[in-house]
């Protein structure tokens, strides 16, 4: 029968290796913040590293060469988002890496800058964890078609 030939087939047919699950940078001051995001998305298979500040934050991108994204704060204790965000953008080594700032900031003004300098989607404080999942998921797929 042809569907037992298909299946002995496909038993056969070499299996291809698991994708890498994505590898997402989480940059907030505020802890509960960043225990909200990585249970959102690590819910979902993703792996997280956490930075409380900019500077942690860039560190870590100087060193991280396999970040699918980084979800960043804008209000950060010593190096703000903004800093955090023109940098990785500068950098040939992480201008790829896309970004959604994450913020508290409820102003047009702020959105329109962070989406100029570079961001790839906004959302706004408090956290609704079904919309951080679907945005992160559409900014991956976006950035998968570049």
């Amino acid at each position: 029968c042809s569907s037992d030939l298909a299946s002995l087939v496909l038993a056969d047919a070499p299996h291809p290796p698991a994708a890498r699950p994505p590898q997402v940078l989480v940059v907030d001051d505020d802890a509960d913040a960043r225990l909200l995001v990585g249970d959102t998305l690590g819910k979902h298979g993703w792996e997280m590293t956490e930075a409380a500040d900019g500077a942690t934050a860039l560190m870590i991108l100087g060193r991280r060469r396999d970040l699918s994204l980084v979800v960043l704060d804008l209000g950060l204790p010593d190096i703000d988002g903004l800093h955090v965000l023109r940098a990785l953008r500068a950098s040939p080594e992480t201008t790829h890496v896309p970004v959604i700032v994450l913020t508290g900031r409820t102003d047009r003004d702020t959105e329109h800058s962070v989406l100029e300098l570079g961001a790839d989607d906004y959302i706004r404080k408090p956290l609704d964890p079904p919309i951080l999942l679907m945005r992160a998921k559409a900014v991956l797929r976006r950035s998968r078609l570049d």
